[in-house]
């Protein structure tokens, strides 16, 4: 059985789709259907249902599944062992991170890297935290930097790397700014500007108000601390934005005692060996 149809298989499997798998494969539909017929035949079980909207896996496939994936990570960590021989690093390194963590915490380490070792791929991808977690679990990433989750997985290593300090603001012409006293029953009177329900933030500001039964009108714009910090600077509300995100614009509230320093941290897969050139970045993350 080739590593090359095992591989097949498992991207089929996570895309739900031939014509999709095919595509990040550089394959032809017919190409990659062929490869997973031929792990049918060999072990004599159907591995997905064929409908008209995708492909399903079959019991049979599920049990093969993890398997599968467990030999192709090992086929690319020995891969990943050999590129060094010439003592020139080289390779891929899949990377995910926040668009904000990227801004205002990764410019001088990735640009240092990109220096440093020209002839390694790096392939950044920009989402959510959570997405990215997906992703580093499910093997489409190699490494990813994040706010650290409340419900980390026991799949995933979770490396502290640095931490930023949350401040509620408002803009300067808002009706809070400039008082000197303030509590956050008096918040739950204007609109609060935050992420998603899925974001370390919003969950954070959910449980604090929650506590107190404080009930908030909430605008969902993005998860991107950018466009939070956008909104607020209009004075569309209140909002809880990275301390070195706050400039002239805006009015630090008077809530001190409730701010917060959320973690970041580097998550990789525990069961998946990071390659020489995925080292070498978690090293420059880490200076």
């Amino acid at each position: 059985m080739k590593v090359s149809a095992l591989k097949a298989f498992v991207v089929a499997a996570r895309e739900g789709s031939f014509s999709s798998a095919a595509d990040l494969l550089h394959l032809t539909q017919p190409g990659l259907s062929k490869r997973i017929v031929t792990m049918e035949n060999e072990l004599k079980h159907p591995l997905f249902e064929r409908l008209s909207s995708g492909v399903l896996l079959t019991e049979a496939g599920r049990l093969l599944l993890p398997h599968a994936q467990a030999i192709v990570d090992r086929a690319g960590a020995m891969k990943a062992a050999l590129v060094n021989l010439d003592n020139e690093l080289c390779g891929q390194v899949r990377f995910g991170t926040t668009q904000h963590i990227a801004l205002y915490h990764l410019q001088e380490s990735l640009a240092r890297f990109s220096q440093h070792y020209s002839h390694v791929d790096l392939n950044i991808d920009f989402l959510s935290s959570s997405e990215a977690e997906k992703k580093i679990l499910n093997g489409t990433l190699d490494l990813a930097y994040i706010t650290e989750p409340p419900r980390p997985s026991s799949q995933l290593h979770y490396e502290k790397i640095g931490e930023e300090k949350l401040v509620f603001v408002v803009a300067k012409d808002h009706a809070l700014s400039g008082i000197e006293r303030l509590t956050l029953k008096d918040l739950g009177r204007f609109k609060a500007i935050l992420p998603t329900a899925t974001s370390f933030t919003r969950q954070y500001v959910d449980q604090l108000f929650a506590q107190r039964e404080i009930c908030l009108d909430i605008v969902e714009p993005s998860d991107y601390f950018e466009v939070l910090r956008i909104m607020a600077a209009t004075g569309l509300g209140w909002s809880l934005l990275a301390e070195r995100m706050v400039d002239e614009r805006f009015y630090r509230l008077p809530l001190a005692e409730f701010e917060i320093r959320r973690p970041l941290v580097m998550v990789s897969h525990r069961e998946r060996t990071l390659s020489a050139a995925s080292l070498q970045l978690l090293e420059a993350v880490r200076r």
